[in-house]
């Protein structure tokens, strides 16, 4: 067993090597450090995934799904300081997250920052544009990350396909926000159990549990649309042939 997860490894660093061969020239040419990172934890995504086992002490999640999980797997890459030292700006306008994502606060959450948002589609757009990286990102998506970003295009359908719910919610989260304590814990999750019952089917139950909370959280936010755009955008692109 040992030999052949030195041989997987092995593999693993030899196409990571030959992956840093096409980002130095596409960095090169493009002089965009985000474009540069998102292609660094994509020629990654496949060493850094290799035997990852989260824990709650480290990653705030003992599951493999769900966001907690998968950022916690790059967090060396795509932590908040880096990614605001890559881009120069803020992630976050306001919330809890200060140099990493708190998952756990009751009392307030994060607001995106549409700047960042939009200089991230800008540059997904960039490296899709380069046969070699679209490949890589292609393999990552479909081998890792093709269910929940359509877990995550559904919820957002189904909570836009009624505005009232929308406002609704909306209001209730709020209230619980800024009442004494806060959220209590899965709180949304129980707000959404029902629907998450009648759409996982064969994907991640907690994937579609937590999903229309965080389009919830960005209604609020003013990012949904924007948000959404990005990640269509993205599935759109890896649908093609």
């Amino acid at each position: 067993m040992k030999k052949w997860s030195i041989v997987i490894v092995s593999l693993c660093l030899l196409f990571t090597a030959t992956g840093f061969k096409a980002i130095q020239k596409l960095s090169t040419d493009s002089q965009t450090p985000g474009a540069y990172k998102i292609m660094e934890v994509v020629t990654l995504w496949k060493l850094l995934s290799y035997d990852f086992q989260p824990s709650w002490e480290e990653h705030e999640t003992w599951l493999p799904e769900g966001f907690r999980s998968k950022y916690g797997m790059a967090k060396k890459y795509v932590s908040l300081d880096v990614l605001e030292a890559t881009y120069g700006v803020p992630v976050f306008l306001s919330g809890p997250h200060k140099g990493d994502m708190d998952f756990n606060s009751n009392t307030s959450f994060g607001h995106y920052n549409p700047e960042f948002i939009s200089k991230v589609k800008a540059d997904v757009k960039t490296v899709l544009a380069n046969p070699f990286f679209r490949s890589l990102i292609k393999t990552a998506y479909t081998n890792y990350l093709e269910g929940m970003a359509n877990t995550y295009k559904d919820a957002y359908m189904y909570l836009h396909s009624n505005p009232k719910r929308i406002k609704g919610m909306s209001s209730n989260y709020l209230q619980k926000v800024q009442q004494k304590g806060g959220t209590t814990d899965g709180s949304m999750q129980d707000v959404f159990r029902g629907y998450a019952d009648n759409v996982s089917g064969e994907s991640s139950w907690y994937e579609a549990v937590t999903a229309p909370a965080f389009w919830l959280r960005r209604s609020i936010d003013g990012t949904d649309k924007q948000i959404f755009e990005l990640l269509n955008m993205v599935i759109t692109e890896m649908e093609k042939e």
